[in-house]
């Protein structure tokens, strides 16, 4: 129940009298329509793509006279009909609608039990359906995460699989609070675009671990100037995180090929390498802490040091490696079995990472004691064209379908051609970025469409629903500039 100080801040913002006010979904207002406004307030609610201050707008026309109740019914059906196909299908969208209930209760109010039991009589929406925000409690083996990463990153199922062991150990080490020794670094080797930054962080979330990311070329070892590991921690500390928070990170180096590249001249940085590794091998001590500093900004105080044990992290080392296929391709010339699992090379056009082994990496030029602490090396699959369609078209929270909502809001249903889908594909696959470009080669396709159509006067509740197709020719003019 709202107190008497809710209302009547609810009230002004309806600019409502205070008596004779019905609540439903967190939304007081005056109501003298027949009929029920828990449907009005439940359809409002479940709708995400209609902003919160569009309801205001909305629940305004309605009490108004100003929108009809059976013009509101129709231009919400599809929504609330998506919803429902949700839970038929068991397909979760807990993260949108958690991120929907935080923000509609700073603008309105939050739902009781009976507007959430409301839902599951009249539409069959359960709390489950809305809110299972898949905490990490919840998943019980490495298959359980995987299984909810794979429905969002396409293509690299073998890579998820494997890296889901070391994540679920990570993650009953921080449930018991325990370390877990046999729990060894990751390296992830792939192409710009084939997804390693996205697997790390969505395996991070289901964790509920934070992500501490060192870009490698920007950071020295300590007894050299720069910026060190130490003061990338701090910088986590200070902003985002308390100490016991980054005792289970997720530590990420980014771009760790760099450190030693293959083919790199010998330079005065052979020696910062050298420590840098080395105090990287330190952190898989059990007894080993880093000393990082809170604070300190200003003259008038002084940075409080802080020690941060380093035996419950996870880390990952992630590059490209670009040349690391040569190297792989030698050490296949002068011999009959491949690596660890002495597997023989399928074709011309094998992955050829797939094939690394210690030697390869300490030819790259890691030091052999690092290279012998790392646990396993995973390789990404090359996003083939194939895969950049599937992504946009069923991956959970595909960047397409997050235009497609944003029309919503202006009251535009746009529908992709497959045609147009798969010229898309083919261009983001062409470029060697991988599913990188999609996001440019997207925003090119929708800006006209944005600017001639998305204005209030087109908004939801003004205007009866205007319907765009898009195809492959419309998708070649507004990309015949980038395409050359």
């Amino acid at each position: 129940m709202n107190t008497f100080d809710e209302k009547k801040m609810i009230s002004d913002i309806f600019m409502l009298d205070e008596e004779n006010m019905v609540t439903s979904f967190g939304i007081t207002v005056m109501w003298d329509n027949s009929y029920d406004f828990r449907e009005v307030a439940a359809r409002l609610f479940v709708c995400h793509r209609i902003v919160p201050e569009k309801v205001k707008n909305i629940v305004d026309m309605l009490v108004d006279g100003k929108m009809s109740i059976s013009k509101f019914l129709k231009v919400t059906d599809a929504q609330v009909a998506d919803a429902v196909w949700r839970e038929e299908n068991s397909i979760d969208f807990s993260e949108i609608m958690a991120t929907r209930k935080h923000v509609w209760s700073k603008f309105f109010g939050s739902p009781s039990d009976d507007d959430y039991y409301f839902l599951e009589e009249k539409y069959g929406i359960s709390m489950e359906c809305l809110f299972d925000d898949g905490v990490c409690t919840k998943f019980d083996s490495a298959k359980d995460l995987s299984s909810r990463v794979k429905e969002y990153v396409k293509g690299q199922d073998d890579v998820i699989d494997q890296l889901a062991v070391p994540f679920f150990q990570h993650l009953e080490s921080k449930r018991t609070g325990s370390t877990m020794r046999i729990k060894c670094p990751t390296v992830l080797m792939g192409a710009t675009g084939s997804g390693k930054s996205e697997i790390i962080r969505r395996f991070a979330e289901l964790c509920d671990c934070p992500v501490v990311r060192i870009n490698t070329i920007d950071v020295v070892p300590n007894g050299w100037r720069g910026n060190h590991i130490c003061d990338i921690f701090g910088h986590y500390l200070d902003d985002r995180y308390k100490l016991e928070d980054l005792e289970y990170a997720i530590v990420v180096f980014h771009e760790f090929d760099k450190i030693a590249h293959y083919q790199r001249p010998k330079s005065g940085n052979d020696d910062m390498d050298g420590d840098y590794m080395r105090e990287i091998m330190r952190m898989f001590e059990s007894d080993y802490s880093l000393m990082i500093e809170k604070g300190g900004g200003d003259v008038m105080s002084l940075p409080k040091k802080f020690d941060l044990p380093t035996q419950n992290f996870l880390v990952i080392f992630d590059g490209a490696f670009v040349k690391m296929e040569e190297i792989v391709k030698k050490r296949l010339n002068i011999a009959s079995s491949i690596g660890f699992n002495s597997k023989p090379v399928e074709d011309s056009h094998s992955n050829f990472l797939k094939y690394v082994n210690e030697e390869d990496l300490i030819t790259w030029g890691f030091m052999p004691e690092l290279v012998g602490r790392i646990g396993q090396v995973l390789a990404l699959e090359p996003l083939s064209s194939d895969v950049i369609y599937q992504i946009m078209t069923t991956a959970k929270d595909s960047i397409l379908l997050e235009h497609i909502d944003y029309c919503h809001n202006y009251n535009l249903n746009v529908k992709f051609e497959e045609s147009a889908l798969r010229y898309i594909s083919d261009i983001a696959y062409n470029s060697g970025m991988g599913f990188r470009n999609v996001k440019t080669i997207l925003s090119k396709c929708m800006n006209s469409i944005y600017y001639e159509y998305c204005s209030v006067s087109n908004s939801l509740e003004d205007s009866d629903p205007k319907s765009i197709s898009i195809d492959k020719d419309y998708v070649a003019r507004q990309l015949k500039d980038f395409c050359r």
